[in-house]
């Protein structure tokens, strides 16, 4: 039975000594010439393949067991089981035998959620709206927080955040009265679609859930649906003071 074999039925009790972070393209790892090394991925490995003659591999769980038999150096290329692949190259040098954790960096790529390729698209604003004002997080869609409030002569607007799809984004924020009086806050929903164009990008759909917030109010709730394409930038943050973080503790 070979030390490698021997290995891998014994077990491997190596601290990490090093993270290898891997972007989707091929690392060079120096590693030892005396003895083997061991790779531990994020996944359960399905198969390995190195460099014929030059190292020896085996796989265990989400642990691959690498020995370089050749001073030149070899080649490793390791499948997971959820089909993601890695390929290193092996440079042997006189260092103790070390145990890497490889980190996947690589940026996942996005899909589009089912609601967006199948519904039609004037039921499709009206689904995102509905689940929105609901607290519900739309099918697909990905939750993001992001906490900062506009101030107006009459009202201030507290985002809490927007609902991420793949051509949409959904934002919903808070309306509070500041004055002693009887706002009536669709009175001009033009500034509301200025505001929201300035900060959020240009509105598909503009949804307040109140015509009328008195000053004992808690507040109103608006959502906007914009379409990602049209967002210029990220938007700017400004840091909210201890009235809004309480306002916001309060609404949860």
């Amino acid at each position: 039975m070979n030390r490698l074999v021997k290995a891998l039925l014994m077990g491997v009790c190596l601290s990490f000594s090093a993270e290898i972070l891997y972007k989707g393209e091929p690392v060079n790892v120096e590693v030892s010439n005396r003895d083997f090394s061991v790779f531990v991925f994020p996944e359960k490995v399905e198969k390995v393949v190195t460099t014929e003659g030059l190292a020896r591999a085996k796989a265990k769980g989400n642990e691959v067991l690498v020995s370089v038999v050749d001073y030149q150096g070899a080649a490793l290329w390791v499948k997971l089981k959820d089909g993601k692949t890695y390929l290193f190259y092996l440079i042997p040098s006189e260092k103790p035998p070390e145990q890497f954790k490889v980190i996947d960096v690589r940026k996942k790529e996005k899909k589009i959620p089912e609601i967006e390729k199948k519904t039609p698209h004037e039921e499709l604003i009206a689904q995102l709206i509905k689940s929105t004002i609901l607290g519900k997080v739309p099918i697909g869609y990905e939750e993001n927080i992001k906490v900062y409030a506009i101030d107006t002569p009459k009202l201030l607007i507290v985002t809490e955040g927007y609902y991420d799809g793949y051509f949409y984004r959904v934002w919903k924020a808070k309306i509070i009265n500041k004055t002693d009086e009887i706002v009536r806050i669709r009175e001009d929903m033009k500034f509301f679609e200025r505001i929201i164009r300035k900060e959020w990008g240009r509105p598909y759909a503009l949804a307040i859930t109140t015509e009328y917030l008195k000053p004992d109010d808690e507040y109103a709730l608006m959502i906007a649906v914009v379409r990602k394409e049209d967002i210029a930038g990220d938007i700017r943050i400004t840091e909210h003071d201890e009235i809004i973080k309480d306002f916001l503790l309060k609404g949860k």
